[in-house]
């Protein structure tokens, strides 16, 4: 019976462990924008981001290499010497590419043009960048091709490191890497976007801490933007307000 017993609480405990885990919130800090600006939250070094470079990629029925720069994380311990991290470090090992999409911890990435020897840095310092996804015109739309990235360019949780911790942004260029352009406002949560082909133009949702408590919660609002794929400058408009508008009438 006490071994019983015992199971029986071994499995309680396991499933209140993924419990939590699925309702863990983003680790934020409380942000008044009236008063704080996005440089108040910017590193220009993550100390913790080892730089490694990956082997290129071709991206299919283009002329383009795409040169990923990996992070291997590392621990710095408190007598400052330092060593690989052993919890969950998704460096340079754990990233992958498959089917259109760079997927783990970028520093960054360096397109190549292979016909013209033309190399473009995509992303500078201060942004970890955790997907990106290419959509060029053979896999998705013949008018119009781009690359979306997804990461963090504000240590919001002021950890001096930039992570999965952070708030999340969206990042958008064309696809021989020039125009990156940051598409998310500052201290907006990025939650997710669509890409609709029929009228060549992006959907994406984000969510903002309005009541500055440092969490995401029912008190806080959604906010809804588009981008007309087609502009030469890539630029998000809010439409949400406009469209509940409607459903007041």
């Amino acid at each position: 019976m006490k071994k019983h017993f015992n199971k029986t609480v071994f499995i309680l405990c396991i499933g209140l462990l993924f419990m939590s885990c699925d309702t863990e919130q983003k680790t934020t800090v409380a942000i008044d924008d009236t008063v704080e600006s996005a440089e108040d939250f910017t590193i220009k070094k993550d100390s913790t981001a080892i730089k490694v470079l990956k082997l290129p990629v071709h991206i299919d029925s283009t002329q383009y290499l795409y040169h990923a720069i990996a992070i291997e994380r590392v621990a710095i311990d408190d007598d400052f010497s330092i060593s690989k991290s052993r919890y969950g470090s998704y460096g340079a090992a754990s990233t992958s590419y498959k089917k259109y999409t760079f997927s783990g911890e970028y520093a960054g990435f360096i397109v190549e043009d292979i016909q013209t020897g033309n190399k473009i840095n995509v992303i500078n310092e201060g942004i970890t960048i955790t997907s990106a996804t290419i959509y060029n015109k053979l896999e998705n739309n013949p008018r119009v091709e781009f690359v979306l990235y997804k990461g963090h360019n504000l240590d919001t949780n002021k950890d001096k490191k930039l992570n999965h911790n952070d708030l999340s942004a969206l990042f958008i260029s064309d696809l021989d890497g020039s125009n990156f352009t940051k598409l998310t406002e500052d201290f907006e949560e990025f939650n997710g976007q669509r890409f609709i082909v029929e009228n060549d133009k992006l959907y994406f949702q984000t969510q903002k801490d309005v009541n500055g408590n440092g969490i995401f919660d029912s008190s806080d609002n959604y906010r809804n933007y588009v981008v007309d794929l087609t502009a030469p400058v890539k630029k998000a408009v809010r439409y949400d307000e406009q469209l509940m508008n409607i459903t007041k009438q």
